[in-house]
This record gives C-alpha cells, sequence and structure tokens, in this order.
C-alpha cells in the first residue's frame, strides 16, 4: 500500500513543511520558553539520583541555599513547563490536521510515519543517552491523539479531567487501601515488610545510580539506564495521563480557536491570565506545601494532595505564563527582547536533544564526573549559561540552514524525501542584512 498521502483528486498534496512566513512566531516564543523551563526542571535528573529520591522521598540537599532553589523550581517550574509544551504540540497538531483537510489530504497515513519516526528518535535517546526523554511518551500519546481530533470541544473537556483524575484516583486508592490494611492488626507486620523492601529498593536505585553514573563503566550505565528507563515505563500511568492531558487541552485551545483569538484578544488573553494565575497559585501552594510532608512509601493523605495540586495547579499556570508571553509579544519592546526566544523554539527538538549531549557530559563519569555534586542552586545556574549558549547560536545556526539538524532529519524521512538543508548564499545575506 501507497503510504503516501495522497488528494481526492488523486494528485500528489502539498503537505510539504511550512515556508517561514507562515509561522506564527509567538508559537516559537513559547516552545523557546518552554524548552528553557523545561531544562530548569531536567538538570536535577541529570545531576543526582532523582528517581530514587522519587520512590524514597527527600532530597540529597538539606542546606539552605539549595532548599529555597529546589522549592522555587518545585514552585513555579516543575509540571508547569512540560504542560506548556505538550499543550503546544497538541495544537500543532490540530494545525497540521486542519491543513490537511482544507486541501483534501489524507492525512493519517503522513501522520503516522511522523509520530513513528518520532517514537525511534526518542527510543534511541532514551536508551543510548538519557532515561529521562519525554520524546517517546509524545509519541505514544500522539497515536492516541488521532481519536481526538475530530470530538467536540465539549467532549475533549471531559477527556481532560478524566484523564487528569487517573493519577488522583490511583494514589487515593493506594492510601485507602493501606489505611485499610494498617487497621489490620494481622496485616501490619506484612505491611511494614512491604515498606521495609520499598525502601531497601530506592536506597538500591540512588547507589546504583551513583556507581553507574559518576563512577561506572560506559556498559554499566547503559544496564542502569534501562533499568531506571523501564521503571519510568511502569510508573508512567501516574503521570503520562497528565501530559495526554495538556495535549488536549491544546487541541482544544486550537479547535475552538481560543490560542489563535488570543494573539489578538487581549481582553481575552489578560481574563485568562488572571484567572489562570489565581488558581495556579493557590494550588501549587498546595503542591508544594504537600510535597514538604507526603511520604511515596506509605502513601499519607499530604502524597494525594501534592497530585490534586499538581493537577490542577501545573496547567493553570501554565496557561498564565502562555498568556503573560502573549500579552508582552505585543508590545514592540518586550516584542524585540522575546524574539530571541524564537529561533529556540523553532529548533526546539534539536535543542532539547542537546541538553543531553552537554549535560551528561557534564555530569556523568565519561565527561566531568559531576554526578551528585550539584545542587538545585548551581544547577539553575549551569541552565541559564547552556540556555544563553542556545539563545545566541540557534540564530546563527538558522542563518545558514532552513532547519535544527534533527528537525532536518525528522522531515525527510516523514516526506521520505531528502528536505533542503543548506541555505543559498542569497538567503544567507539577505539574513545577515
Amino acid at each position: 500500500m501507497n503510504s503516501e498521502p495522497t488528494q481526492q483528486n488523486g494528485s500528489k498534496p502539498d503537505l510539504s513543511p511550512r515556508e517561514q512566513h507562515e509561522r506564527i512566531e509567538t508559537l516559537d516564543i513559547l516552545r523557546g520558553f518552554a524548552i528553557f523551563g523545561i531544562l530548569i526542571v531536567n538538570m536535577g535528573v541529570f545531576a543526582y539520583p532523582f528517581l530514587g529520591y522519587q520512590v524514597m522521598g527527600g532530597s540529597p540537599w538539606d542546606d539552605t541555599v539549595n532548599s529555597i532553589a529546589d522549592n522555587l523550581i518545585r514552585f513555579f517550574a516543575e509540571g508547569k513547563f512540560y504542560s506548556t509544551f505538550s499543550m503546544l504540540f497538541g495544537a500543532g497538531i490540530v494545525l497540521q490536521f486542519m491543513r490537511a483537510e482544507s486541501r483534501g489530504v489524507k492525512f493519517k497515513p503522513y501522520y503516522l510515519r511522523r509520530i513513528s519516526i518520532l517514537l525511534i528518535i526518542g527510543l534511541f535517546h532514551a536508551f543510548l543517552f538519557w532515561m529521562g526523554d519525554i520524546l517517546a511518551l509524545y509519541a505514544f500519546c500522539g497515536f492516541a491523539l488521532l481519536l481526538f481530533l475530530k470530538r467536540k470541544p465539549r467532549t475533549l473537556i471531559i477527556w481532560v479531567f478524566i484523564f487528569l483524575l487517573i493519577p488522583i484516583l490511583l494514589v487515593a486508592g493506594l492510601f485507602g487501601l493501606m489505611s485499610l490494611a494498617e487497621a489490620a492488626p494481622d496485616a501490619a507486620e506484612d505491611i511494614e515488610q512491604q515498606l521495609e523492601g520499598q525502601k531497601a529498593f530506592a536506597t538500591w536505585l540512588i547507589d546504583g545510580a551513583y556507581a553507574a553514573y559518576r563512577d561506572g563503566t560506559i556498559g554499566q550505565i547503559f544496564i542502569f539506564r534501562a533499568i531506571e528507563y523501564a521503571i519510568v515505563l511502569l510508573s508512567g500511568i501516574f503521570w503520562f495521563p497528565n501530559v495526554f492531558a495538556m495535549m488536549l487541552i491544546g487541541v482544544y485551545a486550537m479547535k475552538t480557536g481560543i490560542l489563535t483569538r488570543m494573539l489578538d484578544d487581549k481582553m481575552l488573553t489578560l481574563r485568562l491570565f488572571f484567572i489562570c494565575l489565581t488558581i495556579g497559585i493557590v494550588f501549587n501552594v498546595l503542591y508544594a506545601y504537600s510535597y514538604a510532608f507526603m511520604d511515596p512509601i506509605r502513601t499519607n493523605v499530604w502524597y494525594v494532595l501534592m497530585y490534586v495540586g499538581i493537577a490542577i495547579g501545573a496547567p493553570s499556570l501554565a496557561i498564565a505564563y502562555i498568556s503573560c508571553i502573549v500579552l508582552l509579544s505585543q508590545k514592540a519592546a518586550w516584542h524585540k527582547r522575546l524574539q530571541s526566544l524564537a529561533p529556540v523554539g523553532k529548533m526546539a527538538l534539536s535543542n532539547y536533544l542537546l541538553h543531553t549531549i552537554i549535560c551528561t557530559t557534564l555530569f556523568y563519569n565519561y565527561g566531568f564526573g559531576l554526578y551528585g555534586s550539584v545542587g538545585p542552586a548551581a544547577g539553575f545556574g549551569i541552565a541559564i549559561l547552556i540556555f544563553s549558549m542556545q539563545i545566541y547560536l540557534s540564530p546563527v545556526w538558522l542563518r545558514y540552514f532552513h532547519f535544527g539538524p534533527v528537525e532536518w532529519l525528522w522531515r525527510s524521512l516523514t516526506y521520505k524525501k531528502r528536505q533542503p538543508f543548506k541555505r543559498k548564499a542569497k538567503d544567507i545575506s539577505q539574513t545577515i542584512a
């Protein structure tokens, strides 16, 4: 079967990549902004045994500076920027779908090929470089999004709440079972043994991360990374639904026209900003406060409230961030400042993968071996340095090339044809001018 998309009249479709003038610069600015926030949060995953402490609870940093930095990152960044990028991802898929329908193009074969290639890139990234990869998850969610592209906006909102509720109900169910079990005298000893086993497992994860990433060989790193990634996938039911819910919000925003209206309707954007900022602050206070008292091993009530806080607080604050960027970009002075984020957003995939190359080189023992010795405060400083470099290099790259290197590969494989990569000399001179 020919998987190349075809128009209804049988002719070859024009589903080629969009030209530069067709891009909405504000969306590129938002992508660039989201990439920076994702780096800030991911820095902890790169720098120390994040997964082990997720299972155990707590943090290896107890000094004042790192504790403050850790809490600020948790309140303002954790969960907010992958939410932003996920919304943009969902909106972008709807935009491609609408564009294909308007031209009579069979969207599904093209789209499935595009998402399959993203899945391969994500798995390659996860197994060979870093277990914190999110590209494979985006691909899995992308397959599922096909079921929702033709749903009515009201149906989409219902499904958003369903997916946001799934992790909360699961954790609440675990808390209920734990409470019932602890109330039974005969079960107390078995429960304590299970809890001790979970503590031992968390300790093994922490010690294993140090042994592999700080002191191990390339082979040991590969094996332990595969183990960690398997754990991430198995525990995905507790956070995959949130990512998918954010994508559905993006689908809803594009189908209803809210996202494009925000670019022109200042009052709509202001209302969204203040409403979502208020909700976001309230529920992120709940999230941050609950985090301080939660116990992931015993699954106490604070652990449940933490999930409630991030389920509502993260998307609300993410929408407030988006609204703020849109409002600022409408002011000439601020638009000029924010434009520096657009080139980073245009090659977001390449910049995201570059984070892995730089950070694993900094922290793993085959590079500078800083694993376990960089806290949240210093990690935030490193993130600023890396992103500043990308702000400088991204426009330089795009001056000579049409796309980021990974974007070019992705597009070429998707369209089964080598895409233009290097700019012509006259285009370069016009860009410089």
